[in-house]
């Protein structure tokens, strides 16, 4: 009997070897299968953030530049940093009006912030099918 249960022991281990040997060969098929090719090139996902004209201002007119690129590109975030960066500069954004608009719209101006400049800005884009146009600096 011991004879026996030897035999059946190593037929048992031999399936089991079998079995283990069919599930890595499924396996190993099933993935390449499923990773049909890996290696090739994706297409390029779309970019989250528009591209943009902005340019770190040196001058003047670098700085009348990026306002006209900004409006033009709708981009407030270069319309905004066209009037003061505060991630490089301490200096405040101060609006001054001039005499008769100050006279005229002396409760609208006598607050003006960077947050008054970005709803005038969303304002002033409207609708997305108007483009501006500017003449050349």
């Amino acid at each position: 009997m011991e004879a026996t249960q030897a035999l059946t022991d190593r037929q048992s281990r031999s399936r089991r070897v079998s079995i283990g040997r069919a599930a890595v060969i499924v396996f190993a098929t099933m993935l390449n299968v499923l990773a049909c090719d890996v290696f090739d090139t994706c297409e390029p996902e779309s970019p989250t953030q528009t591209s943009s004209n902005f340019v770190p201002p040196t001058e003047p007119k670098i700085v009348l530049e990026n306002l006209v690129n900004a409006i033009s590109e709708r981009h407030i975030e270069n319309y905004l940093s066209s009037f003061v960066d505060p991630r490089f500069s301490t200096r405040n954004f101060e609006f001054i009006p001039t005499q008769d608009a100050q006279r005229q719209y002396l409760t609208v101006f006598s607050d003006w912030s960077l947050e008054s400049e970005r709803e005038y800005f969303v304002n002033l884009r409207g609708p997305e099918h108007h483009r501006w146009t500017f003449p050349d600096l």
